[in-house]
């Protein structure tokens, strides 16, 4: 029976008598669910699981693989004890294979654990997917998608006459609302691809939502702007004064180029290439530097305190879970797929844990940015195009190291290589990879098996594309493709049949 612990949290009771002021003998914790100690769940749920438990909440701790989570009394990434069940967060994303979860409480006696539950996170088939054509919303020359939050603006960077500028649309469940936009100028950036060096972000707080816009200036890149508009209100706002290289946080070097933007928690971070030498280049000459967020001008910026080797091709994950990280992927060393997490509420950055070593995997075949999907039991999906543009290379990932990662190489088919780079995109729960082919259709790849098979989407064609970022229940065999093809930026509908 739950009761109140002896901290004042809801607990069971103690079996001994609590009034003779001798250490308490907490009882053993235990799953009631599931029962015969096997739970299994497919790699494509979205619902979270619920399952009965004794636990003395607020000291009891859940473990996955050996590693604590701690005692789940507020959610985390993990889950959360919910009205005297444990209730696990699953959004789909998950990689196939086997974990263990116990419960441990700690007493003055002796620690209690609960009998080992072994989980079973079930392969499914492949969804059949299918493009549904919408509508024109306007003409540009680059294409961008909010990250870290679910609710994720579309922008669209239009190379005017009178000056560059953005167009923004509001989120609207997994897609967004054709009839709510925003433009905002952009003083000082200079377009070079259809992959717009721009982040976006919406904010939201008790008096209004608000859009928080960071490009990269110059080319060769020069500096970062900012700017932070209402969505409300058609004025430009009041750009904010960015940051820009020097000495004060660089030091000497020969060649200093700032690359693209990330806007993460309340953080603006950029790539940077810094040669201390430019003809003998050296690991840590390619970083990341990062300042918090500010609404009149930024600080002096950091660098990336993550040891000597290269970061490069940084860029927010599709992470599936809630939780108090925004994760951005990123490669080091030019190879090794890894995960940086930064924390909403202090802006700390540190590395995602990892027992993989994922850098005799084959990723020198892999030239240009990856997607990186993030799912429940450490689960992690990596993409990216062969250099020739022809395959793509995924990789399935258990940070636990419980499951051995597997690396496949997917041959696209002849005769029209990528135009853009890959895209992750979640629907019904499934990590689906879209490869546009300028003219031709796009290709769609499920990563729900580990020998996936390579779909067409006819009558979806894009030079380069981005998906929508709304909840896993958002419409959940459905999400939101946005397409920029010879300008024309169209918004459709990726379905499971």
């Amino acid at each position: 029976m739950f009761v109140l612990g002896c901290n004042g949290a809801p607990g069971i009771e103690p079996a001994d008598d609590t009034t003779s002021g001798g250490p308490i003998d907490l009882p053993t914790p235990d799953f009631i669910e599931p029962a015969g100690g096997e739970l299994h769940i497919d790699i494509t749920r979205i619902e979270d699981v619920l399952l009965d438990v004794n636990a003395n909440v607020g000291v009891t701790s859940l473990e996955v693989d050996g590693r604590s989570r701690g005692t789940l009394t507020i959610a985390s990434s993990v889950g959360v004890f919910d009205a005297g069940r444990l209730r696990l967060f699953v959004r789909g994303a998950m990689v196939a294979g086997l974990h263990s979860m116990l419960l441990r409480t700690p007493d003055p006696i002796a620690t209690e654990t609960s009998e080992l539950v072994t989980v079973f996170l079930d392969a499914v088939a492949a969804p059949t997917l299918a493009w549904q054509d919408g509508t024109m919303l306007d003409e540009g020359d680059a294409l961008v998608v909010g990250g870290g939050d679910a609710a994720a603006p579309l922008g669209l960077v239009i190379d005017d006459v009178t000056g560059p500028q953005l167009r923004a649309w509001a989120p609207d469940g997994s897609s967004w609302a054709a009839d709510r936009s925003r433009t905002v100028a952009l003083p000082g950036h200079v377009v070079t691809t259809n992959v717009a060096d721009v982040a976006l972000a919406r904010r939201i707080d008790a008096d209004a939502q608000r859009l928080r816009c960071a490009w990269r200036t110059g080319a060769p890149g020069t500096g970062i702007g900012v700017v932070e508009v209402d969505w409300a209100t058609d004025t430009d706002g009041v750009a904010i004064a960015g940051f820009a290289p020097n000495e004060s946080w660089l030091g000497t070097r020969e060649w200093v180029e700032i690359g693209r933007p990330i806007l993460a928690a309340d953080l603006v971070l950029a790539e940077v290439v810094a040669l201390v030498d430019t003809e003998q280049p050296r690991p840590g000459d390619r970083t990341l530097a990062h300042t918090r967020f500010s609404t009149t001008a930024l600080d002096v910026p950091r660098l990336v305190p993550f040891g000597t080797f290269d970061t490069v091709g940084a860029a927010i994950a599709l992470d599936t879970l809630p939780g108090p990280n925004v994760a951005i992927a990123a490669r080091m060393d030019h190879l090794r797929p890894a995960v940086i997490e930064i924390d909403r509420e202090t802006s700390v950055l540190r590395m995602r844990p990892t027992a993989v070593d994922a850098r005799e995997m084959q990723w020198d075949d892999v030239d240009g940015p990856m997607v990186t999907a993030l799912g429940a039991f450490s689960s992690r999906i990596v993409a990216g195009l062969d250099r020739d543009g022809d395959a793509v290379v995924i990789a399935w990932l258990d940070d636990s190291g419980h499951t051995e990662p597997t690396l496949r190489r997917v041959d696209l088919p002849s005769g029209a290589p990528a135009s853009g780079p890959v895209v992750a995109a979640l629907v019904g729960g499934s990590v689906v990879l879209l490869v546009p082919r300028g003219a031709h259709d796009m290709l769609a790849i499920p990563t729900t098996s580990m020998s996936p098979v390579v779909q067409t989407l006819v009558g979806a064609a894009c030079d380069v594309a981005v998906a929508g970022r709304g909840e896993p229940s958002d419409g959940a065999s459905r999400v939101g493709v946005a397409c920029l093809r010879e300008r024309a930026l169209v918004v459709g509908m990726l379905v499971v049949e």
